[in-house]
């Protein structure tokens, strides 16, 4: 079984003392949700952007497939979260983990890891450490491009057994799930599991912690997604397009999706919300031009 983070941020704009009336939007989701600015009190679906679609029947277009852009999948990115578990046992000590709202590359050390029989690694410089990091597994990376949005640590056994470091994170993150769980209005619960829960399919031993760091990056859109054109056309996208890709007249170009796929859906909408939102365009640079020209 394949698990999927995805983050929602909810939010609210409005401030102690706004005046609020039966029927205004209070909280709203960013990602799929925008404030409209004709009804300030009321939100937009985000359900679309315009993109210059050439029709073209080629290898890219069979089955109904497509083809975009790079720019347009940088466009067409969502919010992704990666969960990396850490597992640690309980004589082992934890430095220098990570915080909420670090940034991280894929690179970024999550935390060093070591036995307290190891001595204290507080009398290496950064250097030293540094290089101990590439000869260690001790030493977990983030291996993507994001954020820290949340940290939790499991546990299989006693808090009075763990090292120092682990028993404080843990002692942390139990006051952060029992927070959690009151605002949601569930039963009051901690890290605390039993011997053989699996947490990332991995179980736990006895004495035995793992901690969660959950990193939420950006993700563009890719071979395998689906998208819809013209709001109607379901699509698979076959290929992302490199370099320099432009129409005759040098403009640059967004997608390519067949006319037949068009055509055999007996609809002409395609070709309507096309052709009027080119001539939109068109008039738009038109009168920004005659009026900076005035």
């Amino acid at each position: 079984m394949v698990w999927y983070v995805i983050p929602h941020d909810l939010v609210t704009d409005l401030k102690v003392g706004d005046l609020v009336k039966s029927g205004d939007v209070l909280l709203y989701n960013t990602q799929y949700f925008v404030r409209d600015t004709l009804d300030p009190s009321q939100v937009i679906y985000k359900t679309s952007l315009l993109a210059r679609v050439v029709l073209w029947e080629s290898v890219d277009t069979l089955e109904d497939s497509s083809a975009i852009t790079a720019a347009l999948a940088k466009r067409m990115n969502t919010l992704s979260t990666e969960v990396r578990y850490i597992k640690v046992s309980f004589d082992q000590e934890v430095r220098n983990l990570v915080s909420v709202k670090d940034k991280l590359e894929p690179e970024s050390i999550l935390c060093r890891l070591h036995h307290t029989s190891e001595g204290n690694t507080e009398i290496f410089d950064d250097q030293s450490l540094a290089l101990l990091d590439l000869l260690s597994s001790s030493a977990p990376k983030a291996k993507m491009v994001g954020v820290v949005d949340k940290i939790e640590v499991l546990y299989a056994g006693e808090l009075d057994e763990m090292s120092g470091t682990l028993r404080a994170l843990a002692e942390r993150s139990d006051a952060n799930i029992r927070r959690f769980n009151k605002q949601m209005g569930l039963r009051a619960v901690d890290g605390h599991v039993d011997v053989g829960f699996r947490v990332g399919g991995q179980p736990l031993e006895s004495n035995t912690a793992i901690i969660k760091v959950y990193v939420t990056g950006t993700v563009s859109m890719g071979v395998g997604d689906k998208l819809v054109f013209a709001h109607q056309m379901k699509s698979i996208i076959g290929r992302v397009l490199t370099g320099e890709n432009t129409s005759a007249d040098g403009v640059g170009i967004d997608a390519i999706f067949a006319y037949d796929s068009i055509s055999r859906r007996i609809v002409n909408s395609a070709e309507l919300t096309g052709t009027t939102n080119s001539l939109l365009i068109h008039l738009g640079n038109q009168m920004v031009a005659a009026y900076e020209s005035e």
